[in-house]
Order: C-alpha cells, then sequence, then structure tokens
C-alpha cells in the first residue's frame, strides 16, 4: 500500500477546533481465490466433483475519501463533538483472475459514518453523555443504513471509582449491524441498558 493524506486543523483559543483530512491509498497485489482444476473424489461417497480454491494476489485498487471533527466548548462544563467520514473503493481484477467473490469487498465498508456526541458535567462527580451514530448501507453483504443512539450517566465519588449506566440503541426497535456466521445465529441489535463499576489503581 502506498498512502497520500493531506490535513488542516483550525482551532480558536481553547472553545473550538476543527479538524479536516483527505487520503488516497493505493494498493497492489491484494488477496483473491482463484479456483484450480477441478477434479472428482469418491471418498467421502458419493464421488462428488471438487472446485478448489488457492490464494493469490491478484487484486488491485484505490480507496479514497475525507474525514471532518469538530470539538467544540459550548460551556466550561458541556462539550459538542460531531465527526463525518466519506470513503470510497475502486478494485479490480488483474487479467489473468477468474476470482468471482473479492471484488464484493468495495461494498463491505459504509461510504458514509456521522457522529454527534454531547458531554455535560452535570457536577464535578456526576456526567452525562449522549450520542447519535448513522452508519450507512453496506451494499455487498447487504445491511441497510441504520441510526443509533447511545446515553450515559456517570457518577464518580472518587478519582479511582465509577458508577455508570448506559443505555444503548434508545432509538427503538431493531437494526442489523453484521451477518451471522458460525454459531451466532442473530444478526441484530435491540436497546439494552447496563450498569458499569470502573475501578483503577
Amino acid at each position: 500500500m502506498t498512502a497520500y493524506e493531506v490535513g488542516y486543523r483550525l482551532q480558536k483559543e481553547r472553545r473550538f477546533s476543527i479538524d479536516l483530512a483527505g487520503f488516497y491509498n493505493t494498493y497492489q497485489h491484494l488477496s483473491t481465490y482463484e479456483p484450480a482444476s477441478p477434479y472428482f473424489e469418491r471418498d467421502p461417497a458419493p464421488a462428488h466433483l471438487v472446485i478448489p480454491l488457492r490464494h493469490a494476489n491478484q487484486m488491485k485498487g484505490e480507496t479514497w475519501g475525507i474525514e471532518a471533527a469538530s470539538n467544540w466548548k459550548v460551556t466550561e462544563r458541556w462539550r459538542l463533538i460531531p465527526s463525518y467520514s466519506w470513503l470510497r473503493l475502486d478494485m479490480r481484477l488483474n487479467p489473468t483472475s477468474r476470482d468471482t467473490t473479492s471484488l464484493a469487498v468495495e461494498g463491505q465498508s459504509p461510504r458514509h459514518q456521522v457522529q454527534f456526541r454531547s458531554n455535560l458535567d452535570l457536577s464535578r462527580r456526576l456526567q452525562l453523555d449522549a450520542s447519535v451514530f448513522y452508519t450507512g448501507a453496506l451494499a455487498a453483504i447487504p445491511i441497510p443504513a441504520y441510526t443509533r443512539m447511545d446515553t450515559r450517566l456517570g457518577y464518580r465519588p472518587r478519582s479511582d471509582f465509577e458508577i455508570s449506566l448506559v443505555g444503548q440503541n434508545l432509538q427503538g426497535g431493531r437494526h442489523q449491524e453484521f451477518v451471522p456466521a458460525g454459531p451466532y445465529s442473530r444478526s441484530s441489535v435491540g436497546r439494552s441498558l447496563m450498569v458499569k463499576l470502573t475501578w483503577g489503581i
């Protein structure tokens, strides 16, 4: 891989900052699955045709995109942190490749991702955080776009101990985030609540 990146940061005192970055990456000799010569096999019965696949490096391509992130200190106790990323992939097989699956990697990464976080100190010991996440569709899997809302209420009675109440996917309903494989039969995520204890020495 050869990577190129350029970025710019604007910071206004300690209250506001924004980071912009663009990147372009080129890839050579990416992994592919190449079919080899088929053959018949009698064991295990019944006799059957085997079409073996071998690993090769018959794909190349480019990725490019932009990223933007900001940090705004609205007050001494409240911060807003939005971010956005846009990604494109363009993969190509070598003329000698007979791979039929590896190009699907183009549709396995979301083109758009958005985050918006709010961190609020209610007091010296009590914090309230809220987040909204948007993830674009994955065309190759396929998984539709979804929006997730999380929140956290944290209480720190002393510097090395914290109790948190965390809620995830509070927008309601269920959404798919991955394709089940192996022993996993569920591929959707619903609302959840948890209590978290953090202790550090």
